[in-house]
């Protein structure tokens, strides 16, 4: 069977993702410069990040917190609740 053009990745998971069979996989690609898009699922937090640093962008972002605090959920859920 002749090898794709390029590769589109459409895994359902991270965890299939990392799996070593699709590691092989990749790599088989690569070697042969295959593009391969859509490499990996993206970090939310990495996302967040590039998204803060546009101000167009930031204008849509709500409020994010990394590791949230229980106390600190409890007060984003009053205002939220609040707000509406």
């Amino acid at each position: 069977m002749p090898l794709p053009d390029v590769v589109y990745n459409r895994l359902p998971s991270r965890r299939a993702e990392t799996s070593l069979s699709i590691a092989s996989l990749r790599e088989h690609f690569v070697r042969r410069k295959i593009p391969f898009f859509n490499w990996s699922f993206l970090n939310k937090s990495d996302v967040y990040k590039m998204l803060d640093q546009d101000v167009e962008a930031l204008k849509h972002l709500p409020e994010s917190v990394s590791g949230p605090s229980a106390e600190k959920l409890k007060r984003c859920w009053r205002s939220t609740i609040l707000s509406i």
